[in-house]
């Protein structure tokens, strides 16, 4: 008997181990979710009517949280430049670009910012809408219609005996 319970002892050991190693793999995750705090973020974009090749320019405003940041665009709106500043206790992210799509796109914006063990994020997105600047095109003829006489016959047919 003696001998059966110094066997288990080192697979309860083993047991043990692996049972409290997968409980604080599930509860590591679950503490590092719980540090990511949502924050509001004002995007706006300039009332009008944009046309292809218009300059068009986003303004996100986000109140400064932590001692870093990391901003990230949609790239789908082409080449983007994009400006951040802090001004009054505000991160002010300026962005511009060309209207080179027409239609409606949405522009996605997103901040991340970092200090004392957490991480602060906000998003906000917003639908541009770009007209089509090229006139209408009407058909048109640019040619001269030509009427020639019935082309003469060569010959008559010659029938095969």
């Amino acid at each position: 008997m003696s001998s059966t319970a110094r066997l288990s002892s080192p697979i309860r050991l083993f047991l043990m181990g692996v049972v409290l190693i997968a409980l604080l793999l599930v509860h590591l995750p679950v503490q590092a979710a719980e540090k990511r705090i949502e924050v509001p973020v004002k995007l706006t974009v300039a009332p009008g009517n944009y046309e292809l090749g218009d300059e068009i320019t986003l303004e996100a405003v986000t109140e400064r949280m932590g001692d870093s940041y990391e901003v990230k665009t949609g790239d789908k709106l082409g080449e983007l430049h994009v400006e951040t500043t802090l001004e009054e206790g505000k991160y002010i992210s300026r962005m511009s670009f060309l209207a080179e799509y027409i239609g409606e796109k949405t522009f996605d914006y997103s901040i991340s910012m970092y200090g004392d063990g957490q991480e602060w994020v906000g998003h906000a997105s917003v639908s541009i809408r770009v007209k089509d600047n090229t006139p209408p095109m009407l058909p048109s003829v640019d040619s001269k219609l030509l009427k020639t006489p019935k082309s003469p016959s060569l010959s008559p047919p010659i029938p095969l005996t």
